[in-house]
């Protein structure tokens, strides 16, 4: 790699980043609160994902007692999560299992079912025919008069 390469990367970071006190002006305690659910899910995954390192690859025998700690931590910090964005985790097993039933109809894998991902394909045709709106619910922490929403196709704001 060039020195110049490596230069015109750190311009192109030191342009595109946001700044942090853009980010600190923005935060309120919603998104706090989100944003330490979120950074807990990601430790505790590190550190369950780390037990079974251990287990697969160093071949040592797998801490059930660490890993049940890690899930029940995990689990907590969920619990947080939806909370926060005001998802009930029904009904977020049942979008998952939806999801996964176009993917996978009766459930039955195939790796040529796992590339082609029906499921995406017809959020992204719906996205492409501009049908598809994604606003927050009223009252979680980006939703409702908060005022974010998902931009669509050509930076058009559906809210």
């Amino acid at each position: 790699m060039s020195l110049q390469t490596q230069l015109d990367h750190m311009d192109m970071v030191e342009t595109l980043a946001k700044p942090g006190v853009a980010i600190l002006e923005s935060l309120t305690p919603e998104k706090c609160n989100l944003w330490h659910h979120m950074t807990g899910v990601s430790t505790e995954v590190g550190e369950l994902f780390d037990a079974v390192k251990k287990f697969v690859i160093y071949n040592k025998e797998f801490d059930y007692e660490n890993a049940l700690e890690e899930l029940g931590d995990i689990e907590f910090y969920l619990a947080g999560i939806y909370r926060a964005l005001l998802i009930n985790r029904d009904d977020a097993l049942r979008a998952n299992m939806a999801k996964l039933a176009k993917r996978y109809p009766n459930y039955q894998y195939t790796d040529q079912r796992a590339h082609e991902r029906a499921d995406k394909q017809e959020v992204l045709d719906l996205k492409i025919y501009g049908e598809t709106d994604f606003t927050l619910p009223e009252g979680s922490f980006g939703g409702g008069d908060v005022g974010h929403s998902w931009t669509g196709p050509n930076n058009q704001n559906k809210s």
